[in-house]
């Protein structure tokens, strides 16, 4: 329906231009009749405005950027552009018992981060880089889903056909929210929306959403706020601390090596520090490597490492150095 109307506004548009030529050529052609002149430059003005109008709203119709919670529709391009899954569900290549024979297998757990979002080239994620580094005697499995929380990663690990060798969990701080809802804490709805009109033009919804954040995001801000409160919930915080343990125990169980990452709020590094530490501290307490990603980028402007300015998500620069950090841990434990 959107380019139905869209070539009808191009065709409406050309009609005008064709009118407007065919008057003031071959009906209207008093040249020193000033209403004329008035008449004229009046039509080709609005002519003009609206196809530049047509052309702006058919470059946003192909612009793509992410943003945090996939609510405009540029982001919606992004993701019908550049994600693609595999049968299994997952942001990786076509794996098969060929392809793993005689390689030890590393697989990957976490969120979007490590699905990739924001990275267009999925060969630039810390997962696809570690695996270039290791070379190929090791097979690095990408089982990151979108937007779901530590114990539905862990679920998804237990049902992939084919079982690691060792195993890289990628924490950030909104996987407790899942925790949280399933104890039935409220989770307000964050994402604002707006009028009709944003939802039916390109254009208007990137400009609409351009201007509403160049002053603070209290919605998003407010969301960060609400998750990284979660972790002074004394219910909260022990039911999902009793799962982060529950998963070295059973690493442990099954005489499978894990390694664990821990990714920081980019946009509020310094509030976000003590709790990524909080988490990492618990691992080591089971002796069980932590990559925290705040000592790779401490002292550093840490919204650079963002993949664009208004989407946390951590960039392709930051995924090259989590992905030589984690290889140094592989080398030192194999």
């Amino acid at each position: 329906m959107y380019w139905i109307v869209f070539f009808g506004l191009i065709i409406f548009v050309a009609s005008l231009a064709l009118n407007a030529w065919y008057l003031f050529r071959y009906i209207w052609i008093n040249s020193a009749s000033r209403p004329r002149r008035v008449m004229r430059y009046l039509s080709g003005l609005v002519i003009a405005i609206m196809a530049a109008g047509l052309l702006v709203e058919l470059f946003f119709a192909f612009y793509a950027r992410t943003d945090p919670f996939i609510h405009t529709l540029a982001a919606q391009n992004w993701f019908r552009r550049y994600w693609q899954l595999n049968s299994l569900g997952y942001r990786d290549i076509e794996w098969t018992p060929d392809l793993l024979e005689s390689r030890a297998k590393i697989m990957v757990l976490g969120d979007s981060i490590v699905a990739g979002h924001g990275i267009e080239n999925q060969n630039n994620r810390f997962a696809d880089r570690l695996g270039q580094m290791l070379g190929d005697d090791y097979a690095v499995l990408n089982v990151g889903l979108h937007g779901v929380g530590t114990k539905t990663q862990l679920e998804a690990a237990l049902e992939y056909p084919y079982p690691p060798d060792l195993i890289i969990l990628s924490l950030d701080l909104d996987d407790i929210v899942d925790t949280a809802t399933a104890l039935d804490v409220a989770r307000p709805n964050f994402v604002p929306t707006g009028p009709r009109l944003i939802e039916e033009s390109y254009a208007a919804n990137y400009f609409y959403w351009h201007f509403h954040r160049a002053a603070p995001w209290p919605w998003a801000i407010h969301y960060q706020d609400w998750a990284r409160g979660l972790y002074h919930d004394p219910g909260v915080w022990e039911t999902y601390r009793s799962l982060l343990s529950d998963i070295g125990q059973f690493a442990q169980a099954q005489n499978t090596q894990l390694i664990v990452v821990v990714f920081p709020d980019l946009n509020n590094l310094s509030e976000s520090q003590t709790l990524t530490a909080q988490i990492a501290d618990l691992f080591r307490e089971q002796n069980i490597p932590v990559v925290d990603v705040t000592d790779l980028i401490e002292g550093e402007n840490a919204p650079a490492f963002m993949v664009n300015p208004v989407d946390w998500h951590p960039n392709e620069l930051l995924h090259q150095r989590v992905a030589e950090a984690l290889y140094q841990v592989v080398l030192e434990i194999q």
